[in-house]
C-alpha cells in the first residue's frame, strides 16, 4: 500500500530522525562534527544554528527539490530510479536563503534517509551529506 502525502511531509519517525541528523550536522563539535566541518564549509553553512533552520512548507519548492533527488537517483541505476519514483514525500530544510537540505526516505533494502544539499533553484550542490 502506497501512502500519499504532500511533498513536504514524512512520517513522524523519519521526520524525527531527519531533524536529529540535521542538528548533529550543524552543531556537533566532537568527532562526528569534525567529519561534518568540511561539508559545512563547502555548503557555506558554517555558523548556522539549528534554531535558525526552517522546515519548508511550500509544496512547489518541495516538489522541485524532490524531483531533483529522483533524477539524481535515476542517474545512478535503473533500480534506484524505480525505487525513488515511488517516493512522494520528504522534508526540505532551509538553512540559509540559498542552501537547503532535502531529507528523503528511500524505500528499498537499504532503507534509510538520504540527505541532499540544494540551492534555492533546486540545483544539487552536494549529494550524500
Amino acid at each position: 500500500m502506497r501512502v500519499t502525502q504532500s511533498a513536504c511531509e514524512m512520517d513522524d519517525f523519519s521526520a524525527s530522525r531527519a531533524r536529529s541528523y540535521l542538528r548533529t550536522f550543524l552543531t556537533d563539535t566532537g568527532e562526528v562534527g569534525e567529519r561534518f566541518a568540511e561539508r559545512r564549509q563547502e555548503l557555506g553553512v558554517v555558523g548556522v544554528r539549528y534554531e535558525q533552520v526552517v522546515v519548508v512548507q511550500d509544496t512547489v519548492k518541495c516538489r522541485a527539490a524532490l524531483n531533483a533527488w529522483k533524477a539524481l537517483y535515476a542517474s545512478f541505476r535503473a533500480d534506484l530510479g524505480a525505487d525513488a519514483a515511488l517516493v512522494d514525500g520528504g522534508m526540505l530544510f532551509r538553512l540559509t536563503p540559498n542552501r537547503f537540505i532535502l531529507a528523503t526516505p528511500l524505500p528499498n533494502k537499504y532503507s534509510g534517509i538520504t540527505y541532499l544539499a540544494l540551492d534555492s533553484n533546486a540545483v544539487i550542490v552536494r549529494n550524500n551529506l
